[in-house]
């Protein structure tokens, strides 16, 4: 069974960072999306129960600081790698386009992605990428069973609980964070992964022009912050206050 889990790499959203400007600083630390990486357990779990008959490439596409993503994969356990390098910051279409060029090609029999990415947040990676394909698309998945007929029973989030559906493979899932906790790299993990094979190619290699969708810069939202100050004797300034209070009706 060949599978393929996406990891997209992101400014990393515990330390986001912003130059004066109010614009995402150059030395942001980056991070592999949190979905992504649900995606990528789950892919390992039934990896871990079926052996060899498993293979899971990861494959991440941006700039080449993309690599680490694709490291980071690779050290969980994943099998082989697929980097695709560009300067631009693809649409969610042609991301997908792209990626149904290498599932063409390669004939995946699962596909994991994130639902959704913490920069753009699109959630259309997943679903575009079904329909370029034809094959069967879940989202918002939080359990996940393969049977030995592979087919699987997936556990979807809703609104008002989980919903239930059985489909069988080839077939695209949108992982949520229901599922199991992603691990963390061991250290013979990291060292396993610099022997693992990495195939790198240029956006431009699997689909021609561009996006014609165009991203501003990641930036801090403008702020304005109100207030009084009152300066007096702490007796006045309570006095003053209350009163200022209950002008307001607020006592």
């Amino acid at each position: 069974m060949k599978i393929l889990s996406l990891l997209k790499q992101v400014p990393d959203p515990n330390a986001v960072r912003f130059d004066a400007g109010g614009r995402l600083a150059p030395n942001t630390a980056r991070a592999v999306n949190e979905y992504d990486e649900y995606g990528l357990e789950a892919a390992l779990k039934l990896k871990e129960a079926r052996g060899d008959s498993v293979h899971i490439t990861v494959l991440s596409i941006g700039p080449a600081t993309a690599k680490d993503a694709v490291s980071r994969g690779l050290a969980m356990g994943a099998d082989t790698g697929m980097l695709v390098t560009t300067d631009e910051v693809p649409g969610s279409l042609q991301t997908a386009r792209a990626i149904a060029a290498i599932a063409e090609r390669e004939s995946f029999d699962l596909i994991w992605a994130g639902q959704e990415s913490s920069d753009s947040g699109t959630g259309n990676v997943g679903p575009q990428l079904a329909a370029l394909l034809n094959i069967p698309f879940v989202s918002n998945v939080v359990g996940f069973e393969l049977d030995d007929s592979n087919v699987a029973t997936i556990t979807r989030e809703i609104e008002d609980g989980h919903a239930q559906v059985r489909a069988s493979l080839p077939l695209i899932l949108c992982a949520l964070s229901g599922l199991d906790e992603p691990r963390y790299p061991s250290m013979r993990g990291i060292v396993a992964a610099r022997r693992k094979p990495v195939e790198e190619l240029a956006l431009s290699d699997l689909v021609s022009g561009d996006s014609g969708v165009r991203w501003s810069e990641l930036r801090e939202e403008d702020r304005t912050v109100q207030g009084t100050i009152i300066e007096a004797e702490p007796d006045e300034a309570a006095r003053q206050l209350v009163a200022m209070l209950r002008e307001r009706d607020l006592l």
